[in-house]
């Protein structure tokens, strides 16, 4: 069986977060009494450190999102032709555009240039003798493992989970040439979250920043893609309510008392598609 790069969401994003992820911090990196007004009634309580992983996102740092397969790479109608033996050659994954000089669909699978990794499925045809093919996120070093082990005369096909980058994932023949087919099936992206402070100030966030602080509890969250299908969970410290909604890529958040008065204290907002 050929070794996979099969990477877990987890470590998909933890793997690729130094290159255009923001990782959230442990919790020891949380502040647990940051300086400022906390809230603006009285028996303010503020919250004991907590990791945005475990409270905001509810325990996943990555979701997965599945699409109908999806024409990325198919060499035998790029620009550059077929693969040759240990040339290396780099693949877009993301955007809407350049995907036809690459054989695939023209405007492209609908990817997001925050994907960590994608599900795929990968053939190799016309092979010429037998070899291996590696495939890795673009930008990061080779592995020494193999995504696909190749044979002469015979079509190798094989579903994988492959680790990219904003920039797509590059693949070198070793050995062999060969006409290499990828058809994505979906992808893995950091989950959309925040923990902030009354005045609006991040101590921990992915994907989501304070766009503005309306003050008397009113909060406008800027997100990095559409979230108007999305459910925008809100909850609070010390008794405090929280209810918010998406339009856009925006997230407006509301914080309440227990008596409906609205107060700007600490929240937490997941962002949940």
């Amino acid at each position: 069986m050929p070794a996979r790069i099969l990477i877990s969401a987890a470590v998909a994003a933890l793997a690729l977060a130094s290159a255009f992820v923001l990782a959230a911090p442990a919790a020891s990196d949380v502040a647990t009494d940051p300086p400022g007004d906390h809230s603006r009634v009285d028996g303010d309580s503020t919250p004991d450190a907590a990791s945005p992983q475990d409270v905001a996102s509810g325990g996943h740092t990555t979701s997965f999102v599945p699409i109908a397969p999806c024409r990325l790479v198919d060499t035998a109608n790029a620009t550059a032709g077929n693969l040759k033996s240990d040339a290396r050659r780099d693949f877009r994954v993301s955007g809407t555009a350049g995907f036809s000089a690459q054989g695939g669909k023209s405007t492209g699978c609908g990817i997001p240039a925050s994907a960590t990794a994608i599900t795929a499925s990968v053939t190799a045809t016309k092979v010429t003798t037998s070899g291996s093919l590696g495939v890795w996120a673009r930008g990061t070093a080779a592995p020494n493992t193999t995504a696909l082990l190749v044979t002469k005369g015979s079509a190798s096909l094989d579903s994988q989970t492959v680790a990219v980058t904003a920039s797509g994932i590059s693949v070198q023949p070793r050995g062999a040439r060969m006409r290499l087919v990828i058809d994505a099936t979906g992808y893995y992206e950091p989950a959309i979250y925040g923990v902030f402070g009354a005045e609006g100030n991040a101590y921990a966030s992915s994907r989501l920043s304070l766009y503005s602080a309306g003050g008397s509890g009113d909060y406008t969250l800027l997100a990095d893609s559409n979230i108007s299908s999305c459910a925008v969970l809100v909850s609070s410290w010390g008794g405090y309510q929280g209810s918010g909604y998406g339009s856009g890529t925006f997230a407006y958040v509301t914080i309440t008392s227990q008596t409906g008065a609205p107060v700007n204290a600490y929240f937490q907002a997941s962002i949940v598609c």
